[in-house]
C-alpha cells in the first residue's frame, strides 16, 4: 500500500485508532529526531548516523566521558533504554515496508497497524471508536454517508434518466444533459484526484484522469455538444488501458527480479561466503568444512550480499505422522518461503491485471 493511501486511510479512520493516553507524560520521540536525520534520508546515510549515534552509547565511551550524553549525564539503565529506542528506531526505518507505515501513521498508528491481535479485533476497534473525539467520529460518519451517497446515486441518476427517455411521456430527467447526470461522479472523481495530488501518487492520478476524460468525453458525445466518432471519444481510454498495462508489466519484471534473486541461509554460508564448488552432475566438491557463516560476517559484507540476494526464510516443513520426508532441494525450500510467495502473489496480480483489460472477469 502507498504511503498517500495509508495517510489517507489513517486521517479517514481515525476514529479506531488508540486514542491519545492524557496520562502519558510525553510522545514518543521521533525516530528521525532519535538518529539526528531527516526524513528524506537515504539508506546509507541512516545506517552512517546510526553507527554514530550506537558508539557514543557504549558504556566504554560514556564512562570516558563521564556517562554525559547530548549534555546530560545518564545512567547505564537509562543508556540501555536508549539504545535499544534507537536500535529500533533504525530497525524500522531500514525497512522500507515499516518506514513507509511509520511515515505515514506515525509510532501510535504503526504499533496498532503491525500488531494483528488489535488491528483486527473488533471488541478493541469499537472500544477506540467509543474513546475517539466527536470530531472523529463525526467526520468518519459523514463520509461513510457522503462516499456511499454519491456510489448509490449515480446509477440512480443514470437508470432514471434511461427509463424517462424510453417512457413516452417522459419527465424532467429526460431533458437533462448527461454531465448533469454525471454531478456524482464529477464530485468524486475530483476529490479523488485531490487526494492522489496530496500523496504524489503521479501515476495513479495518469490513470484517473485517463478514465475521467474518457467518460466526460462520452457525456460530450451523447449531449451532442461534439460530434466525434467513438473511436476518438474512447482514446484517453485507450492511453488508460496502455498505462495499465506498462505498470502491471512492470510489476512482472520487479516481482521476476525479485523470485530470481531469493536464495536460502544454507546456500549463502555454502556457495557464496565459502565459494563452494560443484561437479559436473550438480554435486558438491568437498574442500573442508565450513569455516565462515552468515553471522561471522561484518557489517558491509552483510549489506552487500543483501544487496545482490534476498535471503528467504524457510518455514518448518510440516509432515504426515509415520510417513516418510521427501528430502528437499533448494528451489523447494525458496517456493515454501514467505518472500517467495508475496512475490509470486504480486506477479498474479499484475498478470491478471493485464488478462482483466483484455479478456474481463
Amino acid at each position: 500500500m502507498k504511503t498517500y493511501q495509508l495517510k489517507f486511510l489513517a486521517w479517514t479512520f481515525s476514529a479506531f485508532l488508540p486514542p491519545d493516553d492524557p496520562d502519558a507524560e510525553s510522545d514518543a520521540e521521533d525516530y528521525y529526531d532519535l538518529l539526528g536525520v531527516s526524513r528524506s534520508v537515504r539508506p546509507d546515510e541512516l545506517k552512517k548516523a546510526y553507527r554514530k549515534k550506537s558508539l557514543q552509547l557504549h558504556p566504554d565511551k560514556l564512562r570516558q566521558r563521564g556517562m554525559k550524553y547530548d549534555g546530560k549525564v545518564i545512567t547505564e539503565d537509562e543508556a540501555r533504554l536508549r539504545f535499544q529506542t534507537m536500535k529500533q528506531a533504525y530497525d524500522t526505518l531500514s525497512d522500507p515496508k515499516k518506514r513507509q507505515i511509520y511515515d505515514a501513521l506515525g509510532h501510535k498508528g504503526m504499533d496498532f497497524v503491525i500488531n494483528p491481535s488489535h488491528a483486527y479485533d473488533p471488541h478493541v476497534l469499537m472500544g477506540n471508536l467509543a474513546k475517539s473525539s466527536v470530531f472523529d467520529r463525526t467526520k468518519l460518519m459523514a463520509l461513510v454517508c457522503a462516499f456511499f451517497g454519491l456510489v448509490l446515486l449515480q446509477p440512480i441518476l443514470i437508470c432514471a434518466k434511461v427509463d424517462q427517455m424510453l417512457a413516452e411521456d417522459g419527465q424532467a430527467l429526460e431533458g437533462s444533459s448527461w454531465i448533469a447526470i454525471f454531478v456524482p461522479f464529477w464530485l468524486y472523481s475530483i476529490f479523488f484526484a485531490v487526494v492522489l495530488v496530496a500523496g504524489k501518487a503521479w501515476l495513479q492520478l495518469a490513470h484517473w484522469t485517463c478514465f475521467v476524460v474518457g467518460i466526460l468525453f462520452l457525456t460530450l458525445r451523447w449531449d451532442e455538444i461534439i460530434d466525434w466518432g467513438y473511436a476518438a471519444v474512447f482514446a484517453p481510454l485507450y492511453l488508460w488501458m496502455v498505462i495499465r498495462i506498462i505498470e502491471a508489466k512492470q510489476g512482472i519484471d520487479e516481482a521476476t527480479n525479485d523470485m530470481s534473486r531469493m536464495v536460502t541461509i544454507d546456500y549463502v554460508e555454502k556457495f557464496i561466503i565459502n565459494e563452494k564448488e560443484q561437479d559436473e552432475d550438480g554435486n558438491d566438491i568437498e574442500q573442508g568444512d565450513l569455516h565462515r557463516n552468515y553471522n561471522d560476517l561484518n557489517e558491509e559484507e552483510r549489506d552487500q550480499i543483501n544487496r545482490d540476494y534476498i535471503i528467504v526464510h524457510v518455514p518448518p516443513k510440516t509432515s504426515m505422522p509415520g510417513g516418510d520426508e521427501e528430502e528437499e532441494d533448494e528451489l523447494d525450500q525458496i517456493e515454501r518461503s514467505p518472500e517467495y510467495q508475496e512475490a509470486r502473489a504480486r506477479y498474479m496480480e499484475a498478470s491478471k491485471s493485464i488478462q482483466r483489460i483484455f479478456l474481463p472477469e
